[in-house]
């Protein structure tokens, strides 16, 4: 028997985690005009996700199927983010643990580059006595320290992980100021 679904369950906690989506569970019949609950993958801005395949071929709205959607609640890779709609739709996001399984090597080690990107002026903010001088000197590092993670990144994926180069970036980070979200340090654990 063939099923009408092409991606299997860990090609859609990839996909969920990979790009930060959220799921959409829409409740149904009686509880809306919707006919059956509807779970749908979107951005964080509750825009539908775009997928395209390798023939060109893209679907703006990705459904979830139900067993899966029930496979990752039952074990924990998602949690509930909101409610809204007198609870008729309720959103969640990936879990810490589906983040830790959803990551592909590379991914992981981009988000985590990101990660301290993004947030660098949080961690120079943490030190209100710098100077000028000194708080520039500070991100300066922080953001090459970020780019030690996206060297990573472009191993090859059958290279293995440098991991005393990799406890040093993390310690050099941590002399910074900068600590990693736990759930990157567990993932990083995982990944050859």
């Amino acid at each position: 028997m063939h099923s009408r679904n092409l991606l299997r369950s860990t090609d859609y906690l990839e996909l969920i985690v990979q790009k930060d989506a959220r799921i959409y569970f829409e409740k149904g019949a009686p509880y809306t005009t919707l006919k059956r609950d509807v779970i749908s993958i979107r951005d964080k801005g509750g825009k539908p996700l775009i997928i395209e395949t390798l023939s060109g071929f893209s679907t703006n709205l990705l459904e979830l199927p139900r067993e899966i959607f029930d496979d990752f609640a039952k074990e924990t890779l998602i949690e509930e983010d909101e409610r809204k709609n007198d609870n008729n739709l309720i959103i969640f996001r990936s879990s810490d643990e589906g983040k830790i399984r959803g990551h592909s090597r590379q991914s992981l080690l981009v988000a985590i580059a990101d990660y301290i990107q993004d947030n660098w002026a949080s961690f120079v903010r943490k030190v209100p006595s710098l100077s000028s001088d000194e708080r520039e000197m500070k991100r300066s590092n922080i953001m090459n320290l970020a780019e030690n993670f996206r060297t990573f990144a472009n191993l090859p994926t059958t290279t293995e992980l440098p991991r005393a180069e990799i406890e040093n970036t993390i310690n050099d980070l941590n002399g910074e100021g900068v600590f990693l979200l736990p759930w990157h340090i567990t993932a990083l654990a995982n990944h050859r």
